[in-house]
Parts: structure tokens; sequence; C-alpha cells
């Protein structure tokens, strides 16, 4: 039963613009009507907002809308609170719970004072019109976000795209074959779903990237096995890869036991930020990204050769949410967002500096690990972080691997590697 407190009604519309659970139009041959009732606009509606292509589906109001524009969402939300007892019509795309209006206005908004009415989205259109199904596809929104939040979904066979103007479909493609997808891949792009100029392309990916010209605002992007199935990953599912896996300087590489404790004592988060400086072959950042899913790793190198390894390796374990930058810490870290995590692993004289600068930029309750190799190195950073840190801990790990001999079989053992935990105050 519907409450008499439901004064905000968030109402879907079909992406084909004669179809809908409102319309004042009727159904076309060229765009059937889907199966669900067709209502009429309640007569006591004192606002009608949304879209400005969707309130033109409304010509026969005449009561108040409100436009919803680019960058006013402030105000647009405003106005509708300020009609709280009133009947609100807002009109949103498809279904407005599917990264649509809902979830915005529900922030402001009691829930008791809110009624949804989902519509076809436009997503499933996407989808029928491509003939594929699609419960077992990932589905992400780019509208407004960076172009590594693919990582939350990669590399997932199905893949839908809400994309934006800046995350535009040949973007996406581009940004994608950059980071080792296949360019064989196939893509379906859908403009202007439902009106009469809409366009339906399809073919591999590589094409998609190679576009002359950009595609409608109006957009879905599905990509059909666009990822690569022999990254490394998918062989090694635990932490630790071989180091053979990495392209990477002879002889410095974090060893695959070591970048397994690493691991577990920096506890990534799927939404943090890492920073790893002096990242080397960047094998922990690699190793990082099956953990951060929606967050972003930072990769701080200061050698040319040792950051195209680590473009190599992004590419080859098709890292999409790894950003590698040449140059030193700290000089390096000035333009780089506050991480709540940080890795240090080849810092050498230069660690004291580095340690400082880095712990006044990590977040309040955030996390610092440090490898040191030497006894100098070692009492560095167990000084500072003894002085700054609510809790520290320090481990020291020595790897032994099999020899073989003429006639015999040894145990050789490694330089041993302390391994430094510090975090911060909440």
């Amino acid at each position: 039963m519907k409450s008499l407190n439901e004064w905000l009604h968030i109402v879907g519309i079909d992406p084909c613009p004669a179809a809908g659970i409102l319309s004042q139009k009727a159904g076309s041959q060229d765009c059937p009507q889907p199966h669900r009732p067709i209502l009429p606009l309640p007569n006591d509606t004192a606002l009608l907002a949304g879209a400005a292509r969707l309130l033109e589906l409304f010509p026969d109001f005449s009561g108040q809308k409100l436009p919803l524009t680019a960058g006013d969402l402030d105000s647009f939300i405003a106005r509708i609170k300020s009609y709280r007892g009133q009947r609100v019509v807002v009109l949103a795309s498809g279904d407005p719970n599917f990264y649509g209006l809902a979830a915005t206005l529900l922030q402001h908004v009691d829930r008791k004072e809110v009624a949804i009415y989902p519509a076809v989205s436009s997503m499933q259109w996407a989808f029928a019109k491509a003939k594929i199904p699609w419960h077992d596809a990932a589905l992400i929104s780019l509208h407004g976000r960076p172009m590594h939040h693919l990582a939350r979904i990669w590399p997932r066979e199905k893949i839908g795209i809400f994309t934006d103007r800046e995350n535009t479909p040949l973007r996406i493609a581009s940004f994608l074959l950059d980071r080792g997808a296949r360019p064989e891949g196939e893509y379906f792009l859908l403009e202007n779903l439902g009106a009469e100029d809409e366009k339906i392309t399809c073919g591999r990916l590589k094409d998609l990237a190679a576009a002359q010209a950009e595609s409608a605002p109006l957009n879905i992007l599905l990509l059909i096995k666009a990822a690569s199935p022999d990254s490394p990953f998918s062989r090694y599912p635990a932490p630790g890869l071989p180091e053979e896996e990495f392209y990477h300087t002879a002889g410095l590489i974090t060893k695959r036991e070591i970048r397994a404790a690493v691991l577990s004592f920096l506890r990534p988060q799927e939404d943090s930020i890492l920073w790893d400086i002096g990242a080397g072959s960047g094998s922990v950042s690699i190793e990082a990204s099956r953990l951060i899913r929606s967050g972003l790793i930072l990769a701080v190198e200061k050698k040319p050769a040792e950051v195209e390894n680590i473009i190599k390796n992004r590419q080859k374990f098709q890292v999409l949410n790894l950003e590698v930058i040449l140059g030193e810490a700290p000089i390096a870290l000035a333009e780089l967002p506050d991480p709540d995590r940080i890795f240090l692993g080849g810092s050498g004289r230069s660690l004291g500096h580095n340690l400082v600068a880095c712990w006044q930029r990590l977040k309040k309750g955030g996390v610092m690990v440090i490898n040191a190799i030497t006894l100098e190195s070692l009492t560095t950073a167990r000084e500072f972080l003894a002085s700054q840190a609510r809790r520290f801990d320090i481990i020291a790990i020595q790897v032994s691997r099999k020899k073989e001999l003429a006639e015999s079989t040894i145990m050789e053992p490694s330089a041993p590697v302390y391994i430094c935990l510090g975090e911060k105050d909440l």
C-alpha cells in the first residue's frame, strides 16, 4: 500500500520515448510499447522535473517544470525539497535505481517520502538490441568517474558501460588496449537508443580505438571477451607470483615470499589509494591490484628503465588502476592524491626524508610498510615509526631456496629483509 507521505515520485522513462510507465503518447510501429501500464501524469502534480529531453515528452503539462542541467545538481535538489508535501514527479531515464537519480535523491529525502517507478533501463535495451543475454554481465557507470574504475569489473567476459563526455567509447577502447586488452575483443556501441537517429555499430576493439569520430553523447558500450585470457593472474590465484613472471632488471625485484608478507602487512582495501615508492619492477603494485579493485595504485620510480618494466608489467597483467610516475620522492609526490597505504621498498639513502614526506601525506588510520635490507635503513625506519606510529611492528624474513650441486641439494639463503609496519593515528 502506498503511503500518503510519498510526495516525491521518481519515475523511469523507457529509452524509447513513446513508451514508459508515464506517457502522454501512444506507441508507434517503430518503437512498440513494453508490456507495462501507461499512466497519465497525475493532475495534482505541482512540479515536473528532469532532463530537458524528458520534460519535452509532456508538452501539455501546464504546471511548473524544472530542467536538470549539467553542474546544477545542488540547486535542482534544493528546488525539489522546497515542494515537500506537494506532489513532485522527477523523470529519469530507464530505471532510476540503476545508476540513476534515485540514489542521489534518496541521500536528501527520507525514503518513506519517496516512491520509485522503474522502467526498462537503457542498459537492458542495449543488451536486447545486441541480442546478448546479460544475466552474467558486469555493469558500470563512468559518469563523472575516472577511467581506472573499470578495474572493478575487469576482466569479466561481458561488460556494459555507461559512458560520458570524458570517458567516451573511443577513449575507453584506447585505454583498455594500452593496458593489455585483446585487440580482437568484440564491442557493441549503441547510440541514441529509441530515437529516430538510433545507431548500432559492432566490431573489434582495435577498430573502435582507431575510429576517426566520437560517438553521440547518449550511448552505451558493450564489451564481449575484451580481456586477454592468458594473464598470469589466472595461473596464480594467490599472492606471491614467481619473479620470472615479471619484466625486471636482474636482482632488482621483491622476492615472491616477501611480496606476500608485504601485502599482509599493508592490508589494502578495495578502494585504497596506494603509493609504491621506489617501485622497481612494480611487482608489489601489480600484486596489490588484485585487492584494490576500485581504488588507485601509484608507482613512483626514478629510473627510466624500471619505469618501462612497470609499464610492460601493467600491460601483461592487464592492470587498469595502476599509474606510473617517473620521478624521485619526495618531489614526485606533490601532485598525487593522499594515500591510505604506502609501501617504501627502494629509498636507499633518501629513506629518512621520504619517511617524513610520506607520513605527512598518509591519511589518518593509514598504513605504511617499509622494506629494509641494511641495518642502517632498519634503524632509520624503527626510530621514525617508534616516534610517529600509534602501533609499529618489525619482522625479519630470510628466504632460502634449494640449489642443486653435483650430487646433492642445499638450501641457499638470501639476505634477510626487515619488514617494518607503522599505523597512523585515527
